[in-house]
């Protein structure tokens, strides 16, 4: 976690009362999960893939935050997507019906929009190595962003079925080399393009059925696929 975010000061109570009951340990955890209310704050350590301690925190049933309403407005949503990146500390939002990405602080506070003029229909979104990469479901597209002034990067895919073309795409994440991976939705695959999205392969064609999301843990890739109702392992 990044140490200059201010958090609210109930979730920052309950983050540390957690590293406090977890004890010292030699090795920081590899993640942190907090649930949207502080009722069910988790802090997991998970070791060589196999889940070693989960400390479960009861607080009050409340949001620590809430932040929009459905609408146009700044700070308000019609969303799909959300990434979180720490470098910064700032919240993008994939504003899906009103084609745009919206930033907002870790305080709640409405930051800029960008993509109005470019995007259609934004539904994932991942942040990685000062870009922001977004996939645009109704034009068959992944977007790369600039970090810094939001400008247009690169945009990859038009509707179809071959190498570097795109059907409705969903989810996006970036791995640690910078590998963009794009939940191919209607092509039933995942569709890997490296970080300049220039097109390198596929994943999981022949197992797929209409995978909505795709995301990574330790040595794999991890896809959740509609069809199946099955969460799919792949090594990397």
């Amino acid at each position: 976690l990044n140490p200059n975010i201010k958090f609210p000061e109930q979730a920052s109570k309950a983050y540390k009362l957690g590293l406090k009951q977890m004890g010292t340990h030699t090795k920081l955890p590899r993640f942190f999960f907090s649930c949207p209310t502080l009722s069910r704050l988790q802090t997991r350590i998970a070791e060589f893939g196999e889940l070693k301690e989960c400390v479960d925190y009861s607080l009050k049933n409340h949001p620590v935050l809430a932040i929009g309403k459905r609408g146009s407005a700044n700070n308000e949503l019609r969303a799909r997507g959300l990434a979180i990146c720490d470098t910064n500390g700032l919240i993008y939002v994939a504003d899906y019906e009103n084609r745009r990405v919206q930033i907002i602080s870790y305080e709640g506070k409405f930051l800029r929009r960008f993509g109005q003029d470019i995007l259609r229909g934004p539904w994932g979104i991942a942040t990685a190595m000062r870009s922001i990469y977004v996939t645009d479901r109704d034009l068959h597209a992944l977007f790369r962003f600039c970090m810094k002034d939001y400008k247009l990067i690169g945009r990859v895919g038009i509707r179809g079925s071959g190498k570097g073309q795109l059907c409705y795409p969903r989810g996006v994440s970036v791995d640690y080399n910078g590998e963009v991976y794009v939940a191919d939705y209607d092509n039933n695959r995942i569709s890997i393009y490296s970080k300049e999205l220039n097109f390198k392969d596929f994943l999981g064609a022949e197992q797929l059925k209409f995978p909505e999301d795709v995301k990574f843990s330790f040595n794999y890739v991890v896809v959740l696929d509609h069809s199946t109702n099955c969460v799919h392992f792949y090594s990397r």
